[in-house]
């Protein structure tokens, strides 16, 4: 009797994975078609045999009931093209709820290793807001950013072809994480995020205090706006 109910549940089980893995390509052939529309695909991938060995290599590997491995699976048919307007995301809702994982670190050491890290280097001790942050290379070119203070995992990022990063950040509602594209270091800040090196002024957080414009109406259903300079 134990036997026959192995059995059934061993039955049920391959069922069960079969059929997500008929979900995930049917995904995957889904954003593969619609990529193939883009003009960026008909200018830079078109006929490229790579990037279709890359998508037949990618058919062969959704097996995952997991859905974020899915998801960082599928990012990967995007990230040979160059293009910033591409956007790609996991919307949640109530079936469906994304917990990141955490990591044990002793963050001492941890600022002790990558504080030192050249400023030209991706790698290295990060603030965002009032919170410190690490981002690690974990393998080939994929980096890790990790809130230092509780070791939860806050994204994920690509290094690309084209001397940027995409990166796949977790997010509150609408989406459980999101691919955000064309992310760069310059002057120790990540440009396309909250994080930056040191003590850099994030001016994107500036604040005017005395705002200063003018607004004009030069013709029917024309106007003008002039705005005013930053004031510390």
């Amino acid at each position: 009797m134990k036997k026959i109910i192995f059995a059934l549940l061993l039955v049920l089980a391959n069922s069960i994975v079969e059929a997500q893995e008929e979900k995930n390509i049917a995904d995957l052939d889904f954003l593969y078609q619609t990529i193939q529309q883009t003009p960026s695909y008909k200018d830079q991938l078109k006929g490229d045999e790579k990037y279709k060995q890359l998508y037949a290599n990618l058919r062969k590997d959704l097996k995952s009931a997991d859905d974020f491995e899915v998801f960082k699976q599928m990012a990967k048919l995007i990230m040979p093209l160059n293009d910033n307007h591409l956007g790609f995301y996991r919307k949640a809702d109530s079936n469906y709820k994304f917990i990141p994982p955490k990591y044990k670190l002793d963050s001492v050491a941890m600022i002790n290793k990558y504080i030192s890290y050249p400023v030209d280097s991706v790698e290295g001790i990060y603030q965002g807001g009032k919170t410190r942050y690490l981002i690690r290379l974990v393998k080939g070119n994929e980096y890790q950013i990790i809130n230092l203070s509780t070791g939860e995992l806050k994204g994920i990022m690509y290094k690309t072809p084209h001397q940027s990063f995409d990166v796949i950040q977790f997010a509150p509602n609408p989406y459980a994480y999101t691919l955000t594209r064309n992310i760069k270091l310059l002057n120790n800040l990540l440009i396309g995020t909250n994080y930056y090196k040191g003590n850099v002024k994030a001016f994107y957080n500036m604040v005017s205090r005395k705002e200063k414009y003018d607004y004009k109406v030069l013709e029917d259903q024309i106007g003008y706006l002039s705005l005013g300079t930053f004031n510390e």
